[in-house]
């Protein structure tokens, strides 16, 4: 696979680079502009789901359509081989993607007013989760440390401890800070929940974008807090087949379970689309090599963009992400999130997600992709550079 092929978006109906769209999503002309905000990545698929996909459109068929027996095999073996865990087919549900299913979960456990336990900063869909639905947000908000963020356990303890507190929104890996949690904070967590009847809902999407030592835990190896758990998951991000929109609930709890579907079926959320069945099939079944691939150029980026920091943002502070393909990077010199955001749009002509709609921890932070090739990141960081530090 060769990552450093270009390809352009810009003709295509893609949110992150059609400029008509960049101006409905981001609010500033999408002209001459660099996109490194939405989280997918600016690869070509893998080909064996290339061939899936192209497989289903010229049967010329496009009716209704189910997950078969073997695509809840691959399922289940990709959790095999990956994380040596067991996943029951009964376990999965679809869902139109984590996004939705997060939302059909509060619908399914939650009445207003009760709190949604968050660790802040986080991916934005989950604060937009408490105001739509007329939550409270229990924040116990990550601190972070010189060698990276951590969990703040002794905060979540007070605000599960909450009897409003029903669920917790757990993103792991993290996005944006980037942590991959280790048994040790994953068996905290648990326990706390557990101990305080909150239910632990792990939106676990990045899970194969992993860098080094790290190594991913999925809650369905934790056997002993299977009553207590959801995890949401998806071929998306790790293959690049977001807009397929094709994603697996797992819900081992047989009642958690029951009510979560009786909330998809008063949704309308019935059935699959037939290209995104196939494509997270062959996905899982043929996608190993590519992902390996994928990984190491990915690492290759991290280290020119470690690079490129280091020798001309000298201000820029970040830690390298132990996984998911977003950098957090902190601009404490240039504090004023309005001004950053003026002068990277308007002078570098660059899209980045600000770290603002993260939460109030995220104002002196910007969150770049860097799942893309190399000549684009590094032209994406001169212009940063130049936004904001015109006078290097």
């Amino acid at each position: 696979m060769n990552f450093d092929q270009e390809i352009s978006r810009k003709e295509s109906g893609s949110i992150k680079w059609n400029p008509q769209l960049i101006e409905k999503w981001c609010g500033f002309s999408g002209e001459n502009v660099d996109s490194f905000w939405v989280a997918d990545m600016d690869f070509l698929c893998p080909q064996p789901v290339r061939e899936a996909v192209e497989k289903v459109a010229q049967h010329g068929i496009y009716g209704y359509s189910d997950f078969t027996s073997s695509y809840y095999d691959s399922v289940i073996g990709w959790y095999r081989r990956r994380f040596g865990c067991e996943v029951k087919r009964e376990w999965i549900c679809y869902s139109n993607g984590i996004v939705p299913a997060l939302n059909y979960i509060i619908q399914s456990r939650c009445r207003p007013g009760d709190k949604l336990l968050l660790q802040t900063p986080v991916y934005y869909p989950f604060l937009e989760a408490v105001r739509d639905h007329g939550l409270e947000m229990g924040d116990a908000p990550l601190r972070s440390t010189p060698v990276g963020y951590e969990m703040d356990l002794e905060a979540l303890e007070r605000q599960a401890a909450d009897p409003k507190a029903k669920i917790m929104f757990l993103c792991s890996p993290h996005n944006p800070v980037g942590r991959v949690w280790n048994r040790q904070e994953l068996t905290a967590v648990m326990e706390i929940c557990r101990k305080h009847q909150v239910l632990v809902v792990a939106d676990e999407i990045h899970c194969d974008i992993v860098f080094g030592e790290s190594k991913h835990i999925t809650l369905l190896s934790m056997t002993e807090y299977l009553d207590n758990v959801i995890v949401c998951s998806s071929p998306s991000k790790t293959f690049n087949i977001a807009g397929l929109q094709t994603s697996n609930i797992i819900i081992p709890n047989d009642a958690i379970r029951k009510d979560f579907c009786q909330t998809l079926h008063a949704n309308g959320i019935l059935l699959p689309n037939p290209f995104g069945a196939a494509a997270a099939q062959a996905a899982y079944e043929q996608g190993e090599e590519w992902l390996e691939q994928l990984l190491r150029y990915l690492e290759g980026n991290l280290d020119a963009m470690e690079e490129y920091i280091s020798a001309n943002m000298p201000g820029c502070q970040w830690q390298r992400p132990q996984g998911t393909y977003l950098a957090w990077l902190r601009f404490a010199d240039r504090p004023d999130s309005a001004w950053r955001k003026k002068q990277l749009e308007e002078v570098g002509k660059i899209a980045l997600d600000h770290g603002s709609i993260f939460g109030q921890a995220g104002e002196e932070f910007e969150r770049i992709n860097f799942a893309c090739p190399r000549r684009v990141l590094l032209r994406g960081l001169e212009k940063m550079k130049r936004s904001l530090y015109p006078e290097i």
